[in-house]
């Protein structure tokens, strides 16, 4: 898209926004009675017929009902093309937000079997602490054993 065309866009974008925002106004109101007013008055100001006061002023009034109506439309269609914008921008996020959930989820899985060997090499130290322990109590139940029986031979 050229640059005369983006300016163009924006221009009309914003001539678009600013008549649908001003025709909901309180001025809107008062201009639009103050212009209808005049046109009644121009049979007494100009003596100009009401038949022909009629034609113009439903001819500006349908036209004027024509454009608002696309000016509307335009907006309405701005305001979609926003909202379409918005939702691929969250679905972006949700798809990172997806992205961050199954690393922290590798993380944890990381952590989990982290603990598992620090847990199996602490249940493995322990084991050969008992069998050590095992080892020592055997010895000494085996020279309790001897001294029992040395001092039943000296009875």
């Amino acid at each position: 898209m050229t640059k005369k065309k983006k300016v163009k866009k924006i221009t009309l974008d914003t001539i678009s926004d600013a008549t649908v925002v001003w025709v909901g106004t309180t001025q809107s109101i008062i201009v639009h009675t103050i212009l209808f007013t005049l046109f009644f008055a121009t049979h007494w100001i100009f003596g100009i017929s009401y038949d022909l006061i009629l034609l113009i002023l439903t001819t500006v009034v349908s036209l004027e009902a024509i454009y608002l109506a696309i000016f509307i439309q335009r907006s309405v269609n701005q305001q979609a093309n926003r909202l379409d914008n918005v939702e691929e921008s969250l679905d972006d996020v949700e798809e990172s937000l997806d992205d961050v959930e199954e690393n922290l989820d590798d993380v944890e899985e990381s952590i989990d079997a982290v603990e598992g060997h620090l847990a199996s090499d602490h249940e493995k130290t322990e084991i050969d602490r008992h069998k050590k322990l095992d080892k020592t109590l055997d010895q000494i139940i085996d020279e309790l054993k001897n001294l029992k029986a040395k001092i039943d031979d000296l009875d």
